[in-house]
């Protein structure tokens, strides 16, 4: 195993360079995985990672042991305590990271039932929303240009695994892709005549999500088939995107299943 203690190290600026850049992950096609949790979830949907990185403090704790005897040991790479906490931006540091190749998917797959996200902005947000698209068995999820980077520390951290359970599309031209779906493709508003409730969310569908701040975009919204919204009752006027998107995920669900 390799030990890196210099801040200075060519490798340890590389790997710096993906926690802080969305243009090197983008450029390098690599990310990176904070906790037992996302790199067991990795490990488990997808295969090993590049790079295995422990916090020499905590190299010793069973669930980070139990994780490196999974690996070969040329995989692991062991860094000072302080140069662990640059890397990681937990308030509780989990002891364990991992650099791994970001999954590529043919943004032309056909799929039964997907999400679109326009422009979406928090992490916390993406995570969520990714969360409940997986459990709630989504195929793929499209983010629009101005999407926050799905494949950031902060979205995967919140995602809990989500990631590596469906595929995820960014970049995407809402009107080029509304041109090959086959399906329903249904707007979340505000205000609409009809609710989650008395729409139809059987058979092959997209359901779209809008941004924190300004919700669904006019021209994203010319694209739907129908506009539905979550009935709210006393002086609530919205929910979170991301508890909208739960809602409506398990509204899908529930009728599946009914």
């Amino acid at each position: 195993m390799k030990i890196i203690s210099s801040a200075e190290n060519v490798k340890f600026k590389e790997i710096l360079n993906l926690v802080r850049s969305n243009k090197s992950r983008a450029r390098t096609g690599l990310t990176l995985l904070d906790g037992i949790h996302l790199i067991d979830s990795y490990l488990k949907n997808v295969g090993l990672p590049k790079i295995i990185l422990v916090n020499a403090d905590y190299f010793h704790r069973t669930e980070i042991q139990e994780i490196a005897q999974r690996l070969p040991k040329n995989l692991i790479i062991i860094l000072t305590n302080s140069l662990f906490k640059k890397l990681s931006s937990t308030t509780t540091p989990t002891g364990i990271l991992a650099i791994i190749s970001i999954p590529s998917i043919d943004p032309t797959l056909e799929c039964s039932n997907s999400i679109w996200l326009d422009g979406i902005q928090d992490p916390g947000n993406l995570g969520s929303i990714l969360r409940s698209a997986a459990a709630t068995g989504i195929d793929i999820a499209y983010l629009s240009k101005n999407s926050v980077a799905a494949w950031s520390p902060k979205v995967l951290r919140a995602g809990m695994g989500a990631h590596f359970s469906l595929g995820i599309v960014e970049d995407v031209d809402f009107s080029e892709l509304s041109n090959s779906y086959q399906g329903k493709v249904i707007g979340t508003v505000c205000h609409a005549p009809k609710t989650i409730f008395e729409a139809d969310f059987s058979g092959n569908l997209a359901l779209v999500f809008g941004n924190e701040g300004a919700g669904v975009s006019k021209p994203v919204l010319d694209l739907c088939h129908e506009l539905v919204s979550i009935p709210l009752s006393g002086e609530i006027e919205s929910l979170n995107v991301a508890a909208t998107a739960a809602i409506c995920l398990y509204e899908r669900l529930r009728q599946i299943a009914a």
